[in-house]
Order: C-alpha cells, then sequence, then structure tokens
C-alpha cells in the first residue's frame, strides 16, 4: 500500500488515462489484488463465525489461490517483456511458456494436496500451517525459482550483446535491464529463502518468505511497468530521437502540430529493434518512422 501511495501520481498518468489492453489489465490485477489478498489472508483466521478448522481451510484456501493468481499474471508481464527484446524470438517462448506452465500446474497441484491435508489434521493453534512442505510443493517452488533463473539468464544474454553493440543505453532497454535483472536476483533469493525456511519447519521464515515473494513481486513488477511507460512520455523520447515539427491542418480541429518521430540511428540516440518491440508491447509502434502521439502511454 505504501508503494502503491507513492507512485499513484505516475499511475495515474501513465496507465489510467492510456486504452485498455491486456498488460494494463495485468498490471491492475497485480497492483491491487496483491494488497487486497494480503489483508483478507490475515483477517479471515480472525473472525469468530467460523470454527479455527474452517478459517484455516478458508485462509489457506484463498492465500494458495490469490498467490499462485499474482504471481502468474506477474510471471506473464516479464516473459512479454522477455520475448520482446528477443525480436519475438518463438525459441524464447517455446522455453518460458512450457516451464511457467510447468510451474503453475505443480503448484496448483501441490495447493490442492495441502488443502487435503489441513482437512485432515485439524490444527490446534491459530498458526494454520506447522508442518513441513510436502514434496509436490518443493516441486513447485523449484520449479518457480527454474523459470526466474532461465528468465534471468536470457535477459542477461541479450543484455551482453546490446552492451557489445553500444545500444545498453537507450532508455526503454537500460530500464528494462535494471529493474529486469534485479527482479531476477531478488525475487528467486526469496524464494529460495521461502524453501529452505520450509524445509527446516520454522513457520516464521515460511510465512515471513511467502510475504515477501509476494509483495517485492508486485512491487518489483508494477515499478518496471511505470519505469518503461514513464520513458515513452514526450520529454523522455525527445532526448533519444530527433523530433520533427510539421504545422499542417487537421480536418475539423483545425491548425495543429503533428509531432513525427523519426528515429536516427547514431551515438547516443541509437534504438534497436528490440527496444522498438518494448515500445509496441506498451502500446507503441513497431515502425521505425511513425506518427508519435506523447499522450498515448
Amino acid at each position: 500500500m505504501y508503494d502503491i501511495a507513492l507512485t499513484l501520481d505516475d499511475e495515474v498518468r501513465l496507465v489510467w488515462k492510456s486504452p485498455w489492453g491486456a498488460t494494463k489489465a495485468l498490471f491492475l490485477f497485480v497492483r491491487y489484488f496483491t494488497p487486497l489478498s494480503s489483508i483478507l489472508s490475515v483477517v479471515a483466521p480472525l473472525q469468530t463465525r467460523l470454527s479455527l478448522e474452517d478459517s484455516c481451510l478458508m485462509s489457506f484456501a484463498f492465500l494458495s489461490l490469490s498467490l499462485t493468481l499474482t504471481h502468474a499474471a506477474a510471471d506473464l508481464l516479464l516473459i512479454i517483456r522477455v520475448f520482446a527484446i528477443w525480436d519475438r524470438s518463438k525459441g524464447v517462448m517455446c522455453i518460458l511458456l512450457p516451464l511457467a506452465a510447468a510451474a503453475y500446474a505443480v503448484q496448483t497441484a501441490a495447493n490442492a494436496h495441502y488443502y487435503v491435508l489441513i482437512k485432515a489434521n485439524k490444527p490446534g493453534s491459530m498458526f494454520c500451517f506447522t508442518w513441513h512442505a510436502t514434496d509436490v510443493m518443493y516441486a513447485g517452488w523449484s520449479l518457480a525459482i527454474v523459470l526466474d533463473i532461465t528468465a534471468f539468464v536470457l535477459t542477461l544474454i541479450m543484455a551482453l550483446r546490446h552492451w557489445r553493440a553500444r545500444q545498453i543505453n537507450t532508455p526503454l532497454l537500460s530500464i528494462f535491464y535494471r529493474d529486469g535483472l534485479f527482479y531476477y536476483l531478488v525475487i528467486p533469493l526469496l524464494q529460495i529463502f521461502r524453501l529452505a525456511g520450509s524445509a527446516a519447519g520454522t513457520v516464521y521464515t515460511i510465512t515471513f518468505g511467502t510475504s515477501a515473494v509476494r509483495s517485492f513481486t508486485a512491487i518489483l513488477v508494477t515499478r518496471m511497468f511505470l519505469n518503461l511507460r514513464a520513458v515513452r512520455t514526450h520529454e523522455d523520447w525527445a532526448a533519444a530521437t530527433s523530433i520533427q515539427f510539421d504545422h499542417r491542418p487537421s480536418p475539423g480541429r483545425g491548425e495543429e502540430s503533428d509531432v513525427r518521430v523519426k528515429i536516427e540511428r547514431g551515438a547516443g540516440a541509437e534504438v534497436s529493434s528490440s527496444e522498438m518491440e518494448l515500445s509496441t508491447f506498451d502500446g507503441g509502434t513497431s515502425r521505425w518512422e511513425s506518427t508519435y502521439d506523447p499522450y498515448d502511454v
């Protein structure tokens, strides 16, 4: 909630006023369903109308479902970005999508199995989940770590290619690599911490690790999304492109300024095809010479 308050102005300017699309819907889902699910998962066990057993069942069902949905949405946003910097390579999708599908299929099966365990082993305290995770849960968490590490390696490979081509400093690419690589370092470490805590049977470690993974996933993904959108504002793009103003009448609107942006390849202003692909996935255009609307963010 604190991070939402800090970046609300940017969100209103860059997201709320933009056209609806898949990335916008995923962003808003991750952004607001995460704190809502966190609040409800804490409040549910504290209510007194249901028995402790029923409260634990309801709490785990909601917690596992919300975690799976928000993480899947966040991973999809990041997979789209990796797909973009690899110039929409089908090979990248053939690697990442099956990994993601396997990870979430196993996690869903593990959650269903764990729900049965909770129902069979009635909790005797306010701590609903005091036993070790099952082997299936470990498999699901491990696959999630493998997915993030694979995406990290693919991102790093392309970052090195752009660095060698001296394209790493272009606005979209530099922000994606900075935020993306940081995400792929932090989230796997937190997942490993949660896995280790579960193996040690430490309830507090599992609780903290799960909460940290959930919170940082939402914060880092939405921050990267906002930063990528911000690059596409008029002022930031003007620094990396030459802006040509052609004053000509627009039918029905009188004399207005038609801003046309021509991407110039040159020192300090070189825009790669990967950067144009990233712009395309945020509602931009993949054409090298195009009409640019500075308010279409």
